[in-house]
């Protein structure tokens, strides 16, 4: 299972925006998944060791809201890093289902795919503007990232406009 694709993609917006790296989007994405599809409050905690940076401890939670006839209706996803708060996201209200089975568009999962390399190019986007701080032509680089995400986000467009469910291919 995964998220819906507009679900998938508001998520990623609003964790680039709060700058998540991509492991700490990973485990949010995760664990909202998972909470949606048991219907029951999530936790995932992990430690993240990567190459030139220091471990830290990531910890992803979803706490649901349930109607008079048991229906999840809403959700908070709170992301802490290392103890502190870092990102809370709430699950907009939609008619759509916020799952979809990963075969159901673009055959056999090929739209999770490029929708996670989108989700990764702007995370590192993101990321590189982030680190490149008061560095010598540092306007240069941050708009290049602008135009990386922004190409990205067109992209992700281009992407939902043109997905049609994988039966109505095969």
């Amino acid at each position: 299972m995964r998220l819906n694709q507009q679900l998938d993609r508001e998520l990623a917006l609003a964790a680039m925006q709060a700058r998540l790296d991509e492991w700490e989007c990973h485990l949010a994405a995760q664990s909202l998944v998972e909470a949606l599809r048991k219907e029951a409050q999530f936790e995932i905690e992990q430690v993240v060791r990567t190459p030139g940076a220091l471990s830290r401890r990531v910890r992803s939670s979803v706490h649901l809201a349930h109607g008079a006839d048991g229906a999840v209706t809403g959700a908070r996803l709170n992301v802490e890093r290392d103890g502190e708060a870092i990102f809370e996201w709430h699950l907009p209200l939609s008619e759509d289902p916020h799952l979809a089975s990963s075969e159901t568009s673009l055959g056999s999962g090929v739209f999770v795919v490029t929708n996670s390399a989108m989700t990764a190019i702007m995370l590192h986007a993101a990321t590189i503007d982030q680190l490149i701080g008061e560095a010598a032509k540092a306007s240069d680089i941050r708009s290049s990232c602008r135009h990386i995400a922004h190409n990205a986000r067109r992209a992700w467009r281009a992407l939902s406009v043109n997905v049609e469910p994988a039966s109505s291919n095969e």
